[in-house]
């Protein structure tokens, strides 16, 4: 009994679990959030992401450039109107300012998108890799001597 009670607590005391990595998924309308297996709301990551200084720098300059991104979708729809209401004019003169900043907004959109996704992958990879370098104080080795074959714990 006092040796079961020993190596109990033994195990309870070295796996001690530390906290969960983030991971992130594609939703239908919004990426869902979990830690671990348990899903958590988008406000939880973002505390979780901020907590932490070297991810809060990419979590920032994400919500920097999906700003940027809204910004440049709302030029673009501005522009889109203003091309197709100099197409539908009768007396067209070939102005090529509109589908020109259709362009220009469309490629910034693009690169505000894209830079997007990747300072939240940066920001999410960086959270979890703080996680990385725990290291549990033992291993288990092989060992042989004279008494036989067996496993050691090594210190």
């Amino acid at each position: 009994m006092k040796c079961t009670l020993t190596i109990s607590l033994f195990f309870v005391l070295t796996f001690h679990s530390f906290a969960q990595e983030l991971s992130v998924f594609s939703g239908f309308w919004a990426p869902e959030y979990y830690q671990d297996d348990v899903k958590i709301s988008k406000q939880e990551a973002k505390s979780l992401l901020l907590s932490y200084q070297p991810s809060e720098q990419f979590w920032k300059k994400k919500i920097t450039n999906e700003t940027l991104f809204y910004v440049s979708t709302v030029a673009q729809l501005g522009f889109t109107i203003w091309t197709i209401n100099e197409l539908s004019n009768d007396g067209n003169n070939g102005n090529a300012a509109a589908p020109a900043g259709l362009l220009g907004t469309l490629v910034l959109s693009a690169i505000f998108l894209n830079n997007t996704g990747k300072n939240a992958k940066k920001a999410i990879l960086t959270y979890n890799a703080q996680f990385d370098n725990r290291t549990t104080t033992f291993r288990l080795v092989p060992v042989g001597n004279t008494n036989g074959l067996g496993l050691a714990l090594k210190f």
